[in-house]
């Protein structure tokens, strides 16, 4: 079943490509949901192919070079990923569990993979993420995350992420002799987090904390000048809802105006004041859908704090049917790269 290449089904007459849906409808229907699963000897080859990712390579100019590498071992210790709600998208497991969606997203792998074997979890997995109205909520790269801990921190250097999300940022970051305070209010996160650093952490240069809490809480509690490096990107408001838990701040403050105010501008004050003085505050930021001017305020907010010193441009890779409707394979988000100046 796992072996079936599109091109061998497209060889076939009508009756015969039908009754291979529904051997494969059966199969998955029975089996549940491709989450991806890695072995032992698998983590430690996923763990290779990035620290063989030279940092070197990492920038060409104020861009840096577009890597997935270490992206299948993060992802791996975070399955939830898959339930997120986007707003105005259903999740990647909703879809799985419709059956018209499944079967149509199984017709379009033998399509989209003629020369692999369609339906292997990856493949699956890939077509369900680009159905129609279907998404997931990705990543931080960790190629990116080690290129920009590489250039604005030093060895034995403490980093703070006030929003650690998947882990692609403690990956990056414990890929270096770094510190690294990692914090987040959501459970599932937390208890990945802490999962991967226990089952990867000791083959690799950098250490970790991990700690569970809103920010905008827990930093009041650092002490001053501390960190050398802030580094994080914060939830688009309610676009990305990572669970139901009262912690989040979407739940926190339900409107636009109250999370801006009580979330993005406290965290941020809070961040400039755990920055040592010449510290650097990296923060990755776009604009949801809805006309909310996320950039615009997190640059008020910031450049009312701290000196704007850079700005890197950080390619993603589009989904499929993005690609086909505008011929670009990438699109660009900002990270933009602050000084603290004063004490």
């Amino acid at each position: 079943m796992l072996s079936l290449k599109g091109r061998d089904w497209l060889t076939l007459n009508r009756r015969q490509q039908g009754e291979w849906i529904d051997k494969g409808f059966q199969y998955w229907r029975n089996r549940g949901f491709p989450y991806p699963e890695l072995s032992d000897k698998d983590l430690v080859r996923e763990l290779a192919l990035f620290q063989n990712w030279k940092i070197a390579l990492g920038f060409k100019g104020k861009a840096i070079q577009y890597s997935v590498a270490g992206l299948r071992l993060v992802n791996y210790f975070h399955p939830q990923m898959w339930h997120v709600s986007v707003r105005g998208y259903r999740t990647t497991v909703e879809c799985f569990e419709n059956d018209e969606c499944l079967r149509e997203c199984l017709r379009r792998a033998l399509s989209f993979f003629p020369n692999r074997s369609s339906w292997n979890p990856q493949c699956l997995r890939s077509t369900l993420r680009a159905f129609r109205h279907t998404t997931r909520v990705s990543n931080f790269r960790p190629t990116v995350a080690q290129a920009i801990c590489s250039k604005f921190s030093r060895p034995g250097d403490k980093v703070l992420d006030f929003s650690a999300g998947y882990g692609g940022r403690l990956l990056g970051c414990l890929s270096l002799p770094r510190f690294y305070a990692g914090i987040d209010p959501c459970s599932a996160q937390i208890r990945g987090l802490r999962r991967m650093v226990r089952r990867i952490g000791h083959l690799l240069p950098g250490t970790a904390n991990i700690i569970q809490g809103c920010a905008e809480n827990v930093l009041a509690d650092f002490r001053a000048n501390s960190f050398d490096l802030v580094f994080s990107s914060p939830p688009y408001f309610n676009h990305e809802r990572y669970s139901k838990e009262s912690t989040q701040s979407y739940m926190r403050f339900p409107n636009y105006d109250s999370w801006r105010q009580s979330f993005l501008e406290r965290t941020l004050v809070l961040s400039h004041r755990v920055l040592k003085p010449g510290g650097k505050l990296a923060i990755n930021v776009a604009d949801p859908p809805g006309g909310i001017s996320l950039v615009r305020d997190t640059l008020d907010i910031c450049t009312a704090l701290l000196t704007l010193r850079e700005t890197v441009h950080m390619p993603l890779l589009q989904l499929p049917q993005r690609r086909c409707a505008t011929t670009k394979t990438f699109k660009h988000e900002r990270i933009f790269v602050f000084e603290k100046t004063t004490s």
